[in-house]
C-alpha cells in the first residue's frame, strides 16, 4: 500500500466497501474509456481482506483502440481514485462464465 492510502481492515472496512463507496466514480473513469459492466470480482467481489490487488472486471465494447498500456494506466488511474491496488480485467460481454460459488459485485 502507498502512504496515505487506507490500510486493509482500517476503520472495519474490506477493499469492497473502499471500492463501493467511490463506485460512481470509478464508473465514470471508466464509461470515459468506453468501458461499461463494471463489477469487483475474486476475493474482493466476495468482501474478503487479502493484501493483494482487487479485481474490477469490465466489458469492452466490440471495437475498442485501448492498448496494454492504456489499460496498465487505467489500473493506476482506478487505484488512485479507490485508495488501494486495482487491476482492470477487460472482458469481452459473455466471454467469462461465472464459476459454481463465485461471487461479484456490480458497481
Amino acid at each position: 500500500m502507498t502512504v496515505g492510502r487506507p490500510e486493509h481492515g482500517e476503520r472495519g472496512f474490506v477493499p469492497l466497501d473502499w471500492i463501493m463507496l467511490r463506485a460512481d466514480d470509478v464508473k465514470a473513469l471508466l464509461a470515459g474509456r468506453g468501458l461499461g459492466n463494471a463489477r469487483v470480482i475474486g476475493w474482493a467481489g466476495a468482501g474478503k481482506d487479502l493484501p493483494a490487488a482487487a479485481e474490477i472486471a469490465v466489458d469492452l465494447p466490440e471495437v475498442t483502440d485501448l492498448t496494454a498500456g492504456d489499460l496498465a494506466a487505467l489500473d493506476r488511474e482506478v487505484s488512485a481514485l479507490v485508495g488501494l491496488d486495482v487491476i482492470v480485467v477487460p472482458q469481452r460481454p459473455g466471454e467469462r462464465e461465472m464459476l459454481p460459488g463465485e461471487r461479484v459485485r456490480y458497481l
